[in-house]
């Protein structure tokens, strides 16, 4: 993953513009940051997944007990 910050730094010097977006973030400028990530999937999508992959692991391992014989 890459990640690009550009800083538009309104005849700032870099060393300036450090500082300015530091003291916004200090001072809760801007939106909150969450502390915890949103949900992305409802619990009986989450649950659903969670079957199916315990029925694939199962066939797996069926087979894997099949091959060894």
């Amino acid at each position: 993953m890459t990640l690009l910050i550009v800083g538009i730094t309104h005849g700032r010097t870099k060393e300036g513009w450090y500082q300015w977006v530091k003291d916004r973030v200090k001072n809760d400028h801007g939106y909150k940051t969450p502390s915890t990530p949103p949900r992305l999937y409802p619990e009986s999508r989450l649950k659903s997944y969670q079957a199916r992959r315990e029925a694939l692991d199962a066939r797996e391992k069926e087979k894997m007990k099949a091959a060894v014989k």
